[in-house]
């Protein structure tokens, strides 16, 4: 709780501090990692994304990385090149919505052709809604993402 509040509240470049923080927790703990990297998103988004590069982030903190370092103001060619590239090499349904929301805060109207061939894949050329309940609402927040990036659906439902 105290490091929580410590990079909540701090106001200097410790990014180096923050980065040993991270790689000495012992166990898996998302709120410490979201808030850790919160701050190295504010302090230096680019050390953030060399980091990502380099394969420091494993697993589920990965996708909280990602997540975070959308949110910012930190927008690059590179970076788009790369959330794309998560996108299209996931492995699983599970890891592609994750980047589909990854790329949706990233928000590049770019990314709408391939969200729609994605939803495409999925759900088949024209869409009916889903009768699961959980499966509906998943593809209303596809189509709200593709929405507030500019996009338009209609070409998608039946």
């Amino acid at each position: 709780i105290k490091l929580i509040e410590l990079f909540t509240n701090m106001k200097a470049d410790y990014f180096d501090i923050a980065v040993d923080v991270l790689a000495h927790i012992n166990a898996k703990n998302d709120s410490i990692t979201e808030t850790t990297v919160g701050y190295m998103c504010k302090i230096n988004p680019e050390k953030v994304f060399e980091l990502i590069k380099q394969d420091f982030f494993k697993d589920y903190s990965k996708h909280i990385v990602l997540t975070l370092l959308s949110e910012t103001e930190y927008k690059t060619d590179e970076l788009y090149q790369y959330l794309r590239q998560m996108f299209k090499t996931a492995a699983t349904l599970g890891e592609k919505l994750n980047m589909f929301f990854v790329l949706g805060t990233y928000g590049s109207p770019k990314a709408i052709p391939m969200m729609k061939k994605f939803i495409r894949d999925v759900y088949g050329e024209h869409i009916k809604p889903p009768e699961d309940k959980q499966e509906r609402e998943t593809l209303l927040t596809l189509f709200n993402i593709i929405t507030d990036l500019g996009g338009n659906v209609q070409d998608l439902v039946s």
